[in-house]
């Protein structure tokens, strides 16, 4: 009898191993199309975003089934490029406009302009240069088109460096 319950344990054991296996490879797939969902939504929003539609949520979705053709996510960020000063200016204003004019004829390589910028990063050496700095992108930025920006101090690439610039713009 010990044997025949052996084999019933054994039995058992396996068919509650499987059932679990089954669950594990269901939750998988559940997961992977919520990926796959949130990855779609994601170049959905970033195609608006490059389109320049101002919307959000479930709104945003609606104007985006009317919108013509799709780009992906990847597309739209070819347009990143960063930037440190080329001219030798010593000062922080001179430095910036420096940066800027580079991004200006950056983005018109790449056939996008201001008016498309997704987002700027800026670092700077000195966090006390940020109201010169200000000054002349205030002057530079599209207005009605300013983009998110992040403004940092760090420790840049080279010590006469007061600025670096990175911005990802639409193309």
């Amino acid at each position: 009898a010990e044997p025949e319950g052996l084999a019933e344990y054994v039995r058992a054991y396996r068919e509650e191993r499987r059932s679990e296996s089954d669950r594990v490879a269901r939750e998988r797939g559940k997961i992977e199309r919520r990926v796959n969902d949130l990855t779609a939504r994601m170049e959905r929003l970033m195609s608006a975003l490059a389109r320049g539609l101002r919307c959000s949520g479930r709104r945003c979705s609606d104007q985006l089934d009317r919108l013509p053709g799709r780009r992906s996510a990847e597309d739209l960020l070819d347009g990143a490029v960063g930037m440190v000063p080329e001219r030798g200016d010593t000062d922080i204003r001179g430095q910036t406009e420096d940066i800027l004019a580079q991004i200006d004829m950056r983005l018109k390589e790449v056939g996008t302009h201001k008016t498309r910028l997704l987002r700027v990063e800026i670092y700077l050496s000195s966090i006390g240069d940020m109201a010169a700095m200000n000054e002349v992108w205030d002057v530079w930025v599209a207005p009605g088109h300013t983009p998110p920006r992040a403004t940092v101090e760090a420790r840049l690439a080279n010590p006469n460096y007061k600025i670096e610039v990175v911005a990802t713009a639409a193309v």
